[in-house]
């Protein structure tokens, strides 16, 4: 209910999936943070009072902290990962799901621009899941012969959740691939973690971008 300017007695919140609502726990933790270092300067509150925000995404991911980065969002994470990846040419393949978030898509084009690497975009089931035999079909179009000829780096990237959908893509599967066709698997978890076990070990990716504002808040 809420009338005229006011705030509103009673509020349900539906769109987790864009930006939770802070818990009691989290915000009793920042405020008492903040008037703590009130009390003794930023500096010695960082020192006394160290955050092991990456110990615990390790514990949760299923990771070495050591691979563990925090960046002030998700899409500077994922893009960090993606340009990391360091594509030359039309030997490079970057291998999508129709399904696919635009904000990624967009950087496949980008870099498919800047230096010739070819996009291929999957096919989704009718049931709205990744096909998977497609991908494994398009692994294997590139031979042993002409890897030898023509040595290139191949990419496969998925969203586990699509921001407008609730479908489960089949990222262990796609993992599995990866591995047997020597490709780097880029998962986007920005939907799932948090809301489902993500094993990053487990699901066989080499990067797992996700985001703290969602369902980790």
């Amino acid at each position: 209910e809420c009338k005229g300017d006011s705030t509103p007695s009673t509020v349900l919140h539906l769109n987790a999936a864009g930006a939770s609502p802070m818990p009691t726990e989290a915000r009793d933790a920042m405020v008492g943070y903040l008037e703590y270092e009130l009390v003794v300067g930023a500096y010695a509150a960082q020192k006394k009072r160290p955050h092991a925000a990456r110990e615990a995404l390790a514990t949760l991911l299923r990771c070495d902290v050591e691979e563990v980065a925090l960046l002030d969002s998700a899409q500077a994470a994922w893009a960090r990962a993606f340009y990391s990846l360091n594509f030359t040419s039309s030997a490079d393949r970057i291998l999508c799901f129709a399904s696919e978030y635009a904000g990624n898509a967009v950087a496949y084009l980008q870099m498919a621009r800047r230096t010739g690497a070819r996009i291929e975009v999957l096919p989704m089931r009718t049931d709205g899941i990744a096909d998977v035999p497609a991908l494994e079909a398009a692994l294997q179009r590139t031979t042993t012969s002409e890897r030898a000829e023509r040595p290139g780096r191949t990419l496969v990237a998925l969203t586990h959740i699509q921001t407008s959908e609730s479908i489960v893509q089949p990222a262990a599967a796609v993992g599995a691939l990866c591995e047997r066709y020597g490709a780097v698997f880029l998962l986007d978890t920005c939907q799932s973690v948090g809301q489902l076990p993500v094993d990053v070990r487990a699901l066989g990716c080499d990067f797992a971008c996700g985001t703290g504002r969602k369902w980790l808040r």
